[in-house]
């Protein structure tokens, strides 16, 4: 994923708000609003003062703000100290902070998988439901 990236990602800065979808093959940091799906094959973080409500598919999550939603992270979900999680959470692995807020039903899938690979189950399953 480095090659792809080379350290950067795209910003949603503090004062932004977005109402719709965003899908990238990079890493996204989130500061500001987001009230819409996020679907990317690199990293999502979702800083101190970030809110995002809907849907967010990636390989990992670091989350230091608050999510209310669906969250499908394929390898690794950190929960910081100052994280609000409400919702439906699939994680490979989840590492929580002490003073972390998780109210969430969870789900541990095999860590590894791809988020192509998540992608195409949820859809599936969305299908089917």
């Amino acid at each position: 994923m480095s090659e792809i990236t080379n350290g950067q990602y795209s910003r949603v800065e503090k004062s932004t708000v977005i109402v719709g979808e965003i899908k990238s093959k990079s890493d996204i940091r989130i500061d500001g609003s987001l009230d819409g799906n996020v679907e990317t094959e690199g990293k999502v973080i979702i800083g101190k003062e970030g809110k995002v409500k809907g849907t967010i598919m990636c390989q990992t999550a670091d989350v230091e703000g608050q999510f209310n939603g669906k969250l499908w992270v394929a390898d690794v979900l950190s929960l910081k100290s100052t994280s609000d999680i409400e919702g439906k959470v699939t994680v490979g692995k989840l590492m929580v902070e002490l003073g972390a807020k998780f109210n969430a039903s969870c789900t541990m899938k095999s860590s590894g998988q791809s988020i192509k690979s998540i992608s195409k189950f949820t859809s599936n399953r969305e299908k089917t439901a």
